[in-house]
């Protein structure tokens, strides 16, 4: 048995479109969670920018001895690479469905519309076929 919801979500363009099945429900849901997920990614992302300024501003500290800017270099090129190993583990050659709602999102691909496009063709084309 399908469940049948709505759920309306307004678009830049003024239309309200109300999903009618689950297929529908499923692309919708995508969309807000890759919309979801680009606004929080902008969050950290500015707010990693903010502490590397901090971090740029520990190793140009011209009072420190040059061996404790070395030790400082040498646990942040540890970090970076603790980060790229972790990045290789899960890199698999494609986007993980996370990642891909986010690029989604960014360029402003809809799931849903196309699916609802898809499925407006769809019904054209059955209505043109001779019977």
């Amino acid at each position: 048995m399908q469940v049948h919801h709505s759920f309306p979500c307004r678009r830049s363009e003024g239309i309200v479109l109300l999903t009618r099945s689950d297929s529908e429900r499923r692309a919708l849901e995508e969309d807000i969670t890759g919309m979801i997920l680009l606004v929080c990614w902008c969050g950290v992302r500015s707010e990693v920018e903010e502490v590397l300024e901090k971090v740029v501003g520990l190793f140009t500290d011209k009072t420190l001895p040059k061996e404790r800017l070395t030790g400082r270099a040498m646990a942040l090129a540890n970090i970076g690479n603790t980060i790229l190993d972790v990045l290789e583990e899960t890199y698999d050659g494609t986007l993980n469905p996370l990642s891909q709602m986010m690029m989604d999102a960014e360029a402003g691909i809809s799931k849903h519309a196309f699916l609802v496009a898809g499925k407006t063709h769809e019904v054209r084309s059955l209505a043109q076929r001779p019977c």
